[in-house]
């Protein structure tokens, strides 16, 4: 397939990983910023993969959540029909990213706060839509020093002295007004924070 596509060596390398965790369309095409003309190429990639692991007996429901899975079962029946249902809302939600951005970030250097599966998703619409995003900052200290999707998991205290006049987006839904309130009582200025739950900014794509 990277032949007939003149695909770059580690265009497939570089969407496993999150195709194997469950992200079908999103993570994987919007992160490589592939040109349009192989997102269904690579799509049609993943369904063989995923005919094969169905064939095995691989494909467990349990191991997925609800749209996940929806996703999955489309993917299964027809790329193409998934490939413009998320192209459609990708369109709209990409008018929303671009209020965000105007009014809230510009072309400021951007940490996302939480380095799981929203900030993962977050993540791959602000780089996709030309955000500045420069690290991860996270609680847990065995993720620090570590990488993910191609930038640094770090302390908040770290991004600080990197990052001075960054801008957070706290995503971890559960702890937002604890995060937002520590970073405020260590003197991070208001207009620097923005609790971002992005399943109501992007309901469409999450």
């Amino acid at each position: 397939m990277r032949k007939q596509l003149e695909f770059q060596n580690d265009v497939w390398e570089r969407v496993a990983p999150a195709f194997y965790r469950g992200y079908f369309y999103d993570n994987c095409v919007l992160y490589t910023k592939l040109i349009e003309q192989w997102r269904i190429p690579l799509l049609q990639e993943m369904r063989k993969t995923l005919l094969k692991a169905q064939a095995q007996g691989l494909l467990d429901k349990s191991l997925y959540s609800d749209s996940e899975w929806e996703e999955l079962v489309l993917l299964l029946k027809d790329e193409k029909e998934l490939y413009e249902k998320k192209s459609n809302l990708f369109s709209d939600s990409k008018m929303q990213l671009e209020t965000l951005k105007k009014e809230i970030l510009g072309d400021k250097q951007v940490v996302i706060y939480g380095a799981g599966s929203n900030g993962c998703n977050l993540h791959y619409l602000l780089v996709e839509n030309g955000v500045n995003v420069v690290a991860y900052a996270d609680g847990n200290c065995t993720k620090w020093g570590k990488e993910q999707n191609g930038i640094s998991i770090l302390s908040w205290q770290e991004c600080e002295t990197k990052f001075a006049e960054g801008v957070y987006l706290i995503t971890v839904k559960n702890h937002s007004n604890e995060i937002e309130k520590m970073l405020m009582d260590n003197h991070i200025p208001e207009n620097r924070i923005q609790k971002c739950d992005i399943t109501k900014i992007f309901p469409n794509m999450i």
